[in-house]
Order: C-alpha cells, then sequence, then structure tokens
C-alpha cells in the first residue's frame, strides 16, 4: 500500500510540474522571442524553466528567477550562467546585480 502513495505523490508533482510549464507557455511568453519553442524543446525541465522565466519578464536576476521556480539563488544562477555558455541568453550588469535576458534576433 506505501508504494501506491509514494507513486500518487510523484504524479501530484509531475502534474504540478506541468501545470507550471504550460502556464509559462500559454500565458506569458513575449511573441517576440527568437525561436523560443525550438530552445526550450532543447532544455531539460531545470534550464527549460529558468529560460521561460527569463523570456516572460524579459530580463531577470538570479534571484527573481529563483523566487519563480523556488530554487536556491545560487542553483539559479548556475543555471542562468550555464544558459548564457549554451547561447539561449545573454547577461549584462546592473549594478552588482547580473541581469540575464534574451537577445531578439533582427
Amino acid at each position: 500500500m506505501g508504494s501506491w502513495l509514494r507513486i500518487e505523490e510523484e504524479l501530484k508533482k509531475i502534474h504540478h510540474r506541468l501545470d507550471h510549464i504550460e502556464s509559462l507557455l500559454t500565458l506569458k511568453i513575449k511573441p517576440s522571442t527568437p525561436n523560443f519553442e525550438n530552445v526550450a524543446l532543447k532544455l531539460d525541465d531545470h534550464h527549460r524553466s529558468s529560460y521561460l522565466e527569463v523570456v516572460r519578464v524579459g530580463e531577470a536576476t538570479a534571484t527573481e528567477v529563483a523566487r519563480v521556480t523556488g530554487r536556491v539563488r545560487a542553483i539559479e544562477s548556475t543555471r542562468l550562467n550555464s544558459l548564457v555558455r549554451m547561447g539561449f541568453l545573454r547577461r549584462r550588469h546592473r549594478g552588482r546585480e547580473v541581469v540575464f535576458y534574451v537577445e531578439n534576433e533582427s
């Protein structure tokens, strides 16, 4: 009986993650963002949620993204910098903060 409860809990977690991803994709993505569908499909779940949050707001710090994803700021910073190295995001300094953003193709 205990294994069924664990399976049910895992299914609830998966359902919650899918709802979150779906809400990011359907309600909040800015249409001017270049090829976000192709980019999102290439990323694992953790990178994808970070990427989609930056796309949704236009630009964000690791702290701002961490508030939405529920991860620790240091982990979020690592993920966002990884997205920069992969070429999916850009970064710039705003005072002491590092701001991540998607560069529009023009």
